[in-house]
């Protein structure tokens, strides 16, 4: 049997909600009935990382990473935030869905997400539908390795771009960081059926998390 090939993914971009004069802009309804924030879509793909069964690659032209993640290997996709997140910036990034300013959801956008999260284990949805709340990937990194991350996604991509070689291995490491914690995390939930966190006031907080697998994803809903 063949092993199934789960590819781990995140991507940072080259603009924030503090770039436009509306923030995040207006809450929009995805193909699958859940909402996002519009300017979510403007926020341009800086780099992407994934990890599946053919190892680490990075990726800096959306349309290469969105080749690699439809492609049928790929049994599911692994992210955290990725179907309200980095699926909107990486289709929205491809093709630009603003035709005369005004926001209209292509025919290719909503078919290639619905492909998309037809193989997704969104990590942050399963845990915020455990726990009632969301929380940080960096929390659980806290409470499960005791890491914190180094570097922020507030700098990313000045970093990135800044041509000075440690802000951009910097930059780099903390895109894979975040990967490698995916990969970890799904793989302790997937073995234990448990994760934790640290809340509000500093203190882990463990709790039973059930995560799907490949096999769940074939016509199984989740």
């Amino acid at each position: 049997m063949a092993i199934p090939n789960y590819a781990f993914f995140d991507l940072e971009t080259r603009k924030l909600a503090s770039h436009f004069s509306d923030g995040w802009g207006a809450e929009i309804e995805l193909p699958d009935g859940s909402k996002t924030q519009s300017n979510i879509l403007r926020m341009e793909f800086g780099m992407a990382c994934v990890f599946d069964n053919q190892g680490i690659r990075f990726y800096d032209d959306p349309m290469d990473c969105l080749v690699a993640l439809m492609d049928g290997s790929v049994d599911a996709l692994v992210s955290y935030n990725g179907e309200r997140f980095d699926i909107p910036v990486l289709l929205g990034s491809a093709e630009d869905q603003f035709a005369g300013g005004k926001l209209e959801l292509t025919s290719g956008f909503k078919a290639t997400y619905d492909l998309l999260k037809g193989k997704s284990i969104d990590l942050l949805r399963v845990v915020e539908g455990t726990l009632g709340h969301r929380v940080k990937l960096d929390q659980i990194t806290q409470a499960m390795f005791d890491q914190k991350k180094e570097g922020s996604g507030e700098t990313w991509w000045p970093d990135y771009n800044s041509g000075d070689l440690r802000l951009q291995t910097c930059a780099v490491n903390y895109l894979l960081g975040d990967v490698m914690q995916l990969y970890k995390i799904y793989g302790v939930a997937h073995e234990l059926g448990k994760l934790a966190y640290i809340d509000q006031l500093g203190q882990p907080k463990r709790f039973d998390c059930k995560v799907p697998t490949a096999e769940t994803l074939k016509g199984v809903p989740f």
